[in-house]
């Protein structure tokens, strides 16, 4: 998939995507543009098998993933629709009627990073969870000519739990309920803030000094909250300063970006 994809994106889809979300593609983002992408989804068979059904095809913007050690590890694809406000196409499954994620992993992310503003050695990082919301983050500092970005690299961590790893704790959350099959409620348990050692994390290069966590407003506060702070806890060394940087609430920062706009 990333072979056959171009690596010259002005002029086609991606392009116009990105600046309907209101950027600009970074030089050397790990992305690239693929025409013709088909999605598929797991259909049970008359025989019981599950097998893969292809339910659309159109373009897409692939995103290349860095494995923990280095080396190529798979894609995340962003299917494109143009007329859409959000640029991301809406695919029904044909089966189901329910609208499926406009984005799809392939290969391997434990650990695994999209690099989307490259630097061999940088001093500053600033890591996201999705393309678009870290994009923005970094470029709305840009527009500002903020000191910050100089020297600094930008990777997009593909999942919360990816960037924060396994928990040996679980914490009640404060409002949310689970109700079990007796119709009893009790406080939902998600992860904590202490990180599983023995799990790969997102290897951090040893020039950098400063590590910007970005926070989504627009997802549930507690839980995302523990996830980054899982996150911190597992990447703390003696010479690294680390701080989260939130997007207000109810927003991510592209939406903020876009509201600024």
């Amino acid at each position: 998939i990333w072979r056959g994809a171009a690596r010259q994106i002005a002029g086609t889809p991606v392009e116009a995507y990105l600046a309907l979300r209101g950027l600009t593609l970074p030089a050397g983002a790990h992305l690239r543009y693929a025409a013709d992408h088909p999605l598929y989804v797991h259909q049970r068979q008359a025989d019981g098998r599950f097998l893969p059904v292809e339910v659309h095809t159109g373009p897409a913007m692939i995103a290349g993933i860095t494995g923990a050690n280095g080396r190529f590890a798979g894609v995340h694809a962003t299917w494109i629709d143009l007329t859409r406000p959000d640029g991301k196409a809406l695919v029904a499954d044909p089966k189901t009627g329910e609208f499926l994620p406009a984005k799809k992993v392939r290969g391997s992310v434990h650990g695994a990073r999209i690099e989307l503003v490259p630097h061999p050695e940088p001093v500053r990082l600033f890591l996201g969870e999705g393309n678009e919301t870290s994009l923005s983050a970094f470029q709305a500092l840009e527009r500002c000519a903020s000191p910050l970005v100089v020297d600094a690299a930008l990777w997009a961590g593909v999942s919360l739990p990816n960037m924060a790893g396994r928990a040996l704790d679980r914490l009640k959350h404060p409002f949310l309920l689970d109700t079990d099959s007796l119709g009893r409620t009790r406080a939902r348990q998600v992860p904590g803030t202490t990180p599983d050692p023995r799990d790969v994390i997102i290897p951090i290069p040893p020039t950098v000094r400063e590590l910007v966590w970005l926070g989504d407003g627009d997802s549930d506060r507690f839980t995302t909250e523990c996830a980054l702070l899982r996150a911190v806890n597992r990447h703390h060394r003696d010479d690294l300063s680390q701080a989260i940087a939130w997007a207000e609430p109810g927003h991510d920062f592209n939406s903020m970006l876009r509201g600024a706009a």
